[in-house]
């Protein structure tokens, strides 16, 4: 009881809400709790293919480039409880993540009122609450990197404790193996940061190396089993595929000037030397291509809200379309606030704050650029860097407000 006492009402406030709000869409769509609309886009039938080959043996083309966790966490939930359980664990992942949203951002801005608004930004996109019907990754990846923060800002100022950077990087495993894109960032960590500021750490005590070793476990396996099956020290061949259907096979639409189609036979025609030879002599056409990628896919269509055919909501998807449109000016208008900002903090030397904005603007730039590679998926590619952006931009708005109220009492004094 004492416990129940001690919940603040923020989070009866916001969970009453969010589950209204749900149910309130979703009474709107036309799509429902299904296999047909779990598995209906080609994506989720290749993360399903994989899970039928860990239950039964049966190989599958799409093990290449789909790391087993999803597929893992969907072979379980589909025996336990069928498409219903998947949607369920997927509605309550959508839920608890915008509750560590606000969290995060209550502690970084010391404000409930910015976490409300945080709330209200994720809250309302459509894109997500329609994820959840779908046997797709970004639901849980989402829940990932809202875990991710909320342990970041809370344990910032333990940040040269092996403690702090061990689950950070037990994190960006569970999100590599969730989705390669987040491969990069995890050697950044365990081949800079990890050598470069803990050495001394580990160095001290080397059984704690023991425990950097076990929180790799899962990485390992997963490039054990790129290795036997491909000979590849990678967790995923999807970021090549991807370039090279395309990327570099739009490059070649272009410069050719022949057709889509044609376009991905001839890029699939091309030795990896030969890729490099014609991506380098036709550089400032494939930059234009990749920056024009980012922009379409930050301001594209509502994926799920237009597919099936058969189960279109025009009507929401014109709504979510605008949002997206308002993303993208967000996005221009807080990177250059985002320098500036980080300018006064160092100047202020607040470093664990600047700490915070170069890591957060880092990793949600850093997720929206390698999108150009890719392309006609809609607002979807760029759904996960959501939680991200989120706390940063109410972050860097809380900071302005309080060096503008500082300055006034100064000025008042």
């Amino acid at each position: 009881m004492n416990r129940i006492r001690n919940i603040s009402p923020h989070w009866f406030v916001i969970n009453l809400i969010l589950i209204a709000w749900y149910f309130y869409v979703f009474s709107h769509l036309k799509t429902g709790i299904s296999s047909e609309i779990m598995y209906s886009s080609s994506d989720a039938k290749s993360y399903m293919d994989v899970a039928n080959w860990m239950a039964s043996g049966v190989d599958s083309p799409f093990v290449e480039h789909r790391p087993v966790l999803f597929p893992l966490i969907l072979l379980f939930l589909s025996k336990l409880g069928g498409v219903f359980l998947i949607w369920f664990f997927q509605f309550v992942l959508w839920i608890v993540s915008i509750n560590l949203i606000f969290a995060s951002i209550k502690r970084v801005t010391s404000n409930a009122v910015y976490g409300y608004i945080g709330v209200a930004i994720i809250g309302i996109n459509l894109s997500l609450i329609t994820l959840t019907l779908h046997a797709l990754t970004e639901i849980t990846s989402i829940f990932l990197l809202s875990v991710l923060l909320f342990f970041f800002l809370k344990n910032i100022e333990r940040r040269k404790e092996l403690y702090f950077i061990h689950r950070i990087v037990l994190l960006f495993v569970l999100l590599t193996l969730i989705k390669p894109v987040f491969y990069l960032p995890l050697l950044f960590i365990l081949l800079l940061i990890v050598p470069g500021f803990y050495f001394k750490k580990y160095r001290k005590s080397p059984i704690k190396l023991l425990s950097l070793f076990l929180v790799l476990i899962p990485l390992l396996v997963q490039v054990g089993i790129m290795k036997v099956k491909y000979d590849s020290y990678s967790v995923s061949n999807i970021s090549g595929r991807t370039f090279t259907n395309y990327l570099f096979a739009k490059g070649i639409q272009e410069i050719e000037g022949v057709e889509r189609g044609e376009s991905m036979d001839l890029s699939a025609g091309y030795e990896m030397e030969e890729k490099k030879d014609y991506f380098i002599k036709h550089i400032d056409v494939y930059n234009s291509i990749f920056w024009r990628n980012v922009e379409e896919n930050i301001k594209g269509q509502s994926t799920f809200l237009v597919f099936p055919l058969g189960y279109e909501k025009p009507n929401l998807a014109k709504k979510m379309l605008t949002m997206n449109k308002v993303y993208f000016v967000l996005h221009i208008i807080f990177l250059p606030l985002s320098l500036f900002l980080f300018i006064l903090l160092l100047r202020r030397k607040m470093k664990s704050e600047a700490m915070i904005l170069t890591c957060l603007t880092g990793m949600y730039v850093y997720y929206i650029a390698v999108t150009g590679i890719s392309f006609f998926q809609g607002d979807r590619l760029v759904l996960a860097a959501i939680p991200v952006w989120l706390v940063s931009y109410l972050f860097i708005v809380g900071c302005y407000v309080k060096f503008l109220l500082l300055k006034k009492e100064q000025q008042t004094i």
